[in-house]
């Protein structure tokens, strides 16, 4: 792996770590405006971002194993 596609890596991941953060935070604060009790915002905002980067691993996946 050629130090450009490590420093894409590395970019990318701190990007996608950036926004599944405020992911987290912004499920979190929607789910306490809603009315939602303190357990069900955390638990949704907890489960939000993994299954978000989840599911973009998985298309990231199939677009790669279908070249």
């Amino acid at each position: 792996m050629g130090n450009e596609q490590l420093t894409r890596a590395i970019v990318f991941g701190a990007v996608a770590a950036g926004l599944l953060v405020g992911l987290f935070l912004l499920v979190y604060w929607l789910l306490g405006m809603a009315g939602a009790s303190q357990s069900v915002q955390l638990f949704g905002a907890l489960l939000a971002p993994p299954a978000l980067l989840g599911g973009v691993l998985a298309l990231i996946a199939q677009r790669r194993a279908g070249r």
